[in-house]
Parts: structure tokens; C-alpha cells; sequence
């Protein structure tokens, strides 16, 4: 009953985020320094990674952005929460912010099972999940949350293969600003 309970809060709380980032507007935006929110956000979840024996880091230089200080962060934690859920115990995990070909950018990278080629654009979408093979329960939100946020900072979100051909390389990149 109780982890019934947890999931719907987080289903409930995860809508509300979909239908708030929805109403977001431009003149919401504001000058972002994604570094401390990066490392505030991983220390956030380090105690799960701990209790799932999963090496969490962070990578953050200052990088400063465009955007809605709450839906950029809550596109984050979708994105590490996601790969909390889907790698293995003794896996890896690392969110890196900085700046590459001149465009701000958050990158969350694992060694889990990583996402398909042919799945990365559907699990983008409002309630689906892509087949990881893994008993891991969801709502199909977290991913579609990170689109829309993507979409009102005019960002990019994209889902690659990890760097070691196994787990997931989610990136937002965020359009360049002038200082």
C-alpha cells in the first residue's frame, strides 16, 4: 500500500509538472547558471545511488542558460531519476554541465541498458516507455516532461548511445546566449 501510495504521489506530482511546463511562457525565462543546479540536484539523489551501490557524479563548470529555473530543474531530475531507475546496481551515472561548440549543455550519462535507436523518439512521448527490459515501474512522464522543457527554452533533447556503446548519453542543448 505504501509504495502504491509513493507511486501515485509521483504520478500525480509528474502531471502537474506536464501541465505546468505546458503553460510556460518566454517572459518566464531567466538568466541560469546550470552548475549549482546540477550539483545541488546530485546531491539530492546521491543517497539513493548509494543505496543502489550506483557510482553517482557530477562534471559541472558554470553555464549559464535561458530559461525556467524550475522546469530546467525538474527536466534534470527526470533524467537522473530515469537513470537511477534503469541502471544496475554497481552501475555508473554522470551529469555533466558546460558549454560544447559554443551551446550550453546538461548531459546524463549511464552504463545501464540504454535505449534503442528506434525508441528514443517515442519515449519522448506523453506515457510511453520504451522496452528495457527491466521490471521497473513508471509512469511514461519523466521523458515527455524533459521534451517539453527542452522545447520552451528552445532547446534541443536528445537521446544517444553512451560513450561505451552501453547505457544512455540524454543531452539538452541549449541554444548559445551572449554574455
Amino acid at each position: 500500500l505504501l509504495n502504491e501510495s509513493r507511486r501515485l504521489s509521483r504520478t500525480t506530482q509528474q502531471l502537474l509538472a506536464m501541465a505546468q511546463a505546458e503553460a510556460v511562457v518566454p517572459a518566464q525565462r531567466k538568466s541560469l547558471d546550470l552548475q549549482p543546479l546540477v550539483v545541488d540536484l546530485v546531491k539530492r539523489f546521491f543517497d539513493r545511488a548509494i543505496d543502489r551501490n550506483i557510482d553517482l557524479g557530477a562534471e559541472a563548470e558554470p553555464t549559464l542558460v535561458d530559461a525556467t529555473p524550475w522546469l530546467i530543474s525538474e527536466a534534470i531530475a527526470n533524467l537522473i531519476d530515469n537513470a537511477l531507475t534503469y541502471v544496475p546496481s554497481g552501475g555508473c551515472v554522470t551529469v555533466r554541465c558546460g558549454v560544447r561548440n559554443e551551446r550550453p549543455f546538461v548531459n546524463v550519462e549511464d552504463d545501464g541498458p540504454g535505449i534503442p535507436a528506434h525508441e528514443r523518439e517515442i519515449v519522448k512521448r506523453r506515457f510511453a516507455r520504451g522496452d528495457r527490459g527491466t521490471s521497473a515501474e513508471g509512469s511514461g512522464l519523466g521523458l515527455a516532461i524533459v521534451e517539453q522543457a527542452a522545447r520552451a527554452s528552445d532547446a534541443e533533447f536528445r537521446i544517444d548511445e553512451s560513450n561505451g556503446g552501453r547505457g544512455a548519453s540524454c543531452w539538452l542543448m541549449f541554444p548559445s546566449i551572449d554574455h
